[in-house]
């Protein structure tokens, strides 16, 4: 299996340029060893939102489904959590902060603010 190759900002930004001054899609892909589809997508998300993070270039749709994904994520992790005391309600909080929002597990579990 092949490693993964990560590129810097400046190395990005450098391909994009490169393109836009003209040079071929076919010559960076040979000398820089590229693969098609990821200069394709460096050079549309440069152009869509001037950014190359992954979360930057979300459709609205994978936004949506990122939000709902983590909603069931919310809801499975603490369905059982629901039936417990205030006490345990927010023990179980506490022990999750690092990792979740306080404000959506407390609605998940109807502890008000």
């Amino acid at each position: 299996m092949k490693k993964r190759r990560i590129f810097s900002f400046e190395f990005k930004l450098q391909m994009v340029q490169f393109f836009k001054n003209g040079k071929s899609r076919k010559d960076m892909i040979h000398v820089y060893i590229l693969i098609s589809s990821a200069l394709d997508k460096l050079i549309k998300d440069y152009e869509t939102t001037g950014s190359f993070k992954h979360r930057d270039n979300l459709s609205e749709d994978e936004k949506e489904l990122k939000r709902l994904s983590k909603e069931v994520k919310y809801g499975n992790r603490y369905f059982k959590a629901r039936s417990l005391d205030n006490g345990a309600k927010i023990k179980v909080i506490r022990q999750n902060s690092d990792d979740y929002s306080v404000s959506p597990m407390c609605k998940t579990l109807k502890i008000l603010l």
